[in-house]
């Protein structure tokens, strides 16, 4: 549950930056690195971050 909070705290993050950092996003919301959120946004997302269009 908490995983799922955490996750849209950082996905709205990302929408609300024009070019969003996923390190420094995945830093301040306490994943161990980038790639621990990629791989949290395909999971809750269903979409790789490259699949999405900022």
């Amino acid at each position: 549950m908490l995983d799922i909070v955490r996750f849209q705290g950082a996905l709205r993050e990302l929408y609300q930056q024009a070019s969003p950092s996923f390190a420094d996003i995945a830093i301040q919301y306490g994943y161990y690195d980038q790639s621990h959120l990629i791989q949290h946004f395909k999971r809750y997302y269903g979409m790789s971050p490259g699949q999405i269009c900022w």
